[in-house]
């Protein structure tokens, strides 16, 4: 995985500290890596 340059950094993810290029990619990397699921019969 190619390491982001810090005058590069947009967005910072508040769960692991993981930097990003872009908020959309931000986005992409919460819902596939710190996805919660609710257990059944809760919402």
């Amino acid at each position: 995985m190619p390491f982001v340059e810090y005058d590069e950094v947009e967005a910072v993810c508040a769960d692991c500290g993981r930097l990003f290029r872009s908020e959309e990619a931000l986005e992409l990397h919460r819902r596939e890596s710190h996805q919660t699921v609710a257990p059944p019969g809760r919402p």
